[in-house]
């Protein structure tokens, strides 16, 4: 059989190779303090990213406070508002009982009542928004 060109097995390249160790003590000492600094570098990105697991921990849990007691805001507002809205009814059903009172006051208390209950509600959803630009 005839020998194959390409088929040989080529050597390492000096790029892939360890490079020799330091002959001269200078070299030695170089040599370590580069190791020495690597290592200190390794130590201080180990030290960075646990802090920023921290910092990360630590904005979510802060998140999911502000979350809750902005849910827990919401209920409270949305319980004012249905009382609000129960106010109203009742103010309207008790105001058409009694035969004195004019449809134009009725109108006013109302449009007064509901106009108090927007601003509320409103107000309330201004704050929701300004909380989650934030």
């Amino acid at each position: 059989m005839a020998a194959r060109k390409g088929t040989a097995r080529k050597k390492a390249t000096s790029a892939a190779r360890k490079p020799p160790a330091p002959k001269s003590a200078e070299e030695r000492a170089a040599h370590f303090e580069i190791q020495q600094g690597l290592k200190t570098l390794g130590k201080t990105i180990a030290e960075l990213q646990k802090s920023l697991g921290n910092a990360e921990r630590e904005i979510e849990a802060d998140a999911r406070r502000k979350i809750a007691a902005l849910r827990k805001e919401g209920r409270e507002q949305l319980d004012a508002i249905n009382a609000k809205g129960r106010e109203i009814a009742a103010s309207l059903k008790k105001a058409s009982a009694a035969a004195e009172t004019s449809w134009d006051e009725l109108k006013h208390r109302a449009e007064t009542l509901i106009g108090e209950a927007r601003s509320a509600a409103v107000s309330f959803a201004s704050r929701i928004r300004d909380a989650i630009s934030r």
